[in-house]
Parts: C-alpha cells; structure tokens; sequence
C-alpha cells in the first residue's frame, strides 16, 4: 500500500457548513499507482469517522460539505492504490465551521407609506431574511424630497420597530423613503420605497347638501328652505351649515346664519316685502368648506294671502 499522504493537512476557507482541505501527494506509491484519496471526517465528541467523499490521484484538495455550524471536526485523509489504503494523514488540531458575519440584507420590501396627512407619513416593512449572522441593531430610516438628490436621516429605531411615523414634512410635497438595517459589521442596502408619496390630508371637504334647495313657506318678510346632508362628508364628519342669501339685484351673498349638523331647515328672517332673494347651503366640516347647494330661482317675499 502507499505511503501517508504528506502533510501537514491544510483547512482553509472554513465557512459555517464547509471547509476546504488540501495535502501532498504520498511520498512512497508501494510499487502500485496510486489511483486516488478518500476524505473522512468525525465530530470530535464522536469515535466513528464518515467518508466525505474521494478524488482522483491528481487532485490533492477537496471542499467538505454537509458540516454543522458550531461544531467541531476531526479530519483525515487516504491515499490508495490498487493494494489498499495508506494509513492516514490527519488534521492535528479541531476545526469548527463557523458562519463569517456579514452586514444583513437589506429589509424585505416594499415599503409602504399610509395614513398621509398634511405633514405626516407612516411607512412600514418586513426585517431582513437574513442579519448577516449577527443581531439586527436596529434601522435607520431617511427621507428626501423627490426633486431633491440629498437624503437626510430622520431616525434611529429599535430592531424590533417596522414602522415609523414621520413627521415635519412640508405639506403638497412629495417625498421618497428608505430603510436600511444595521449589525455590529455595518449597514444593509437600503430598501426604497417604489414611488414618491405627496404629504396631503387624506381627508377632503364634503360634497355640497343634497339638492334640491326648497322652499317650504314664504311670508312678507321671511322664507322657510330645506335642504338633505351631503351625500360624501369628506371622511370627515359634517360639524355645520352656513346659509347664505342674496338680494337678485345684489352682487354679493351675505351670511344669514349657521346651524348644527344635525338641522336640515332654516326660516330666513328680516326680508323686504316684495323683493326677490336668493339662497345657498353650504356644508363644512374639519377641513373646510362644500360648495354650495342653490335654489333652483328667485323667490319673492310676499303675503301668502295676496
């Protein structure tokens, strides 16, 4: 049989489920070609060795696969010609496969913006699949305007925050976001989000009341209307009323009064007999104002009996 492989056994570009060997070739082939080596491999609280796997007589390196992480490992190496195996080389010292850390990746996507205010956006992800094999210490989170090239930070969180309300922004501005996960080795790429976000109320002004804007009783110097709520409040609860009237030979509408939300009619007073008038509803709620319901015509305050 052949001579022991020459050492010493090299392990090298160990990884956390890998490690790579290499030697020299026997010194003495006993006379036979030598036709090839066997690699094995044992756990070093075990006695029993397992074959990790052969090469040819002219490869001398060989990748062991399939190791634990955290785990150590004895190694040993066969040379082998058509008599049998050498006796073997072995490793001299253990060898645990540990995973090399990383910086993560980035955090899992897409990064979603929601409750858009006026001056402020929330967005929201998903950590990282992968921390790099080191803790997550948290995320930074950046923003910029979309016509701008500069990012500017806007917080630190903890690693178990995916979300986070931004604040302090200029309203009908558009802005884009991204985050980017942190270890102990450095920063991941950062996740961006798909498209620019306009910082609006997500709340608008309602609809105008509900037509038609009648008239339900007339006098010399006064006249009833009635008028239905907005079919859309805006997201916003209807908070008033504002009633309106104008003189047909009047330029400009004057405020007659406001009522609550819950009043639907008003009795217009202090109108001159035999003059035409005009008049308007408008809703309001927190954001501001409908535009308005209009009746349909003049309306002469009159004596109902002629």
């Amino acid at each position: 049989v052949p001579s022991a492989p020459v050492g010493p056994l090299e392990i090298t570009n160990v990884t956390n489920n890998s490690a790579d060997l290499s030697w020299k070739p026997s010194a003495n082939d006993g006379g036979t070609p030598i036709t090839g080596y066997i690699i094995e491999h044992r756990v070093d609280s075990r006695t029993f060795w397992t074959k990790a796997g052969t090469v040819n007589e002219k490869t001398t390196t060989f990748t062991v696969p399939n190791l634990t992480e955290d785990t150590s490992y004895h190694f040993r190496v066969f040379a082998v010609n058509a008599e049998g195996q050498s006796k073997p080389l072995e490793s001299t010292d253990v060898t645990k496969p540990v995973r090399k850390i990383e910086k993560p990746s980035k955090p899992i996507g897409p990064l979603k913006t929601y409750d858009i205010e006026k001056t402020s956006i929330s967005i929201s992800w998903k950590a990282p699949e992968d921390d790099g094999g080191s803790p997550l210490t948290g995320y930074i989170i950046e923003k910029k305007e979309a016509n701008r090239q500069y990012w500017n930070n806007v917080a630190k969180v903890a690693p178990s925050v995916t979300n986070y309300r931004v604040e302090d922004l200029r309203q009908n501005c558009e802005y884009d976001f991204r985050v980017t996960a942190i270890n102990k080795i450095g920063h991941s790429d950062p996740l961006q989000t798909d498209a620019s976000t306009m910082a609006k109320s997500s709340f608008t002004v309602p609809s105008c009341p509900t037509g038609p804007l009648d008239i339900t009783d007339v006098q010399r110097t006064s006249i009833s209307i009635k008028w239905k709520a907005p079919k859309d409040d805006g997201g916003s609860p209807i908070i008033a009323y504002n009633v309106e009237k104008k003189h047909t030979k009047a330029h400009i509408w004057s405020r007659v009064d406001q009522v609550d939300a819950s009043t639907y009619e008003m009795c217009v007073k202090g109108l001159y007999e035999k003059n035409e008038y005009l008049f308007r509803v408008i809703a309001v709620n927190k954001i501001g104002q409908s535009s308005p319901l209009e009746t349909d015509g003049a309306t002469l305050a009159r004596s109902p009996f002629g």
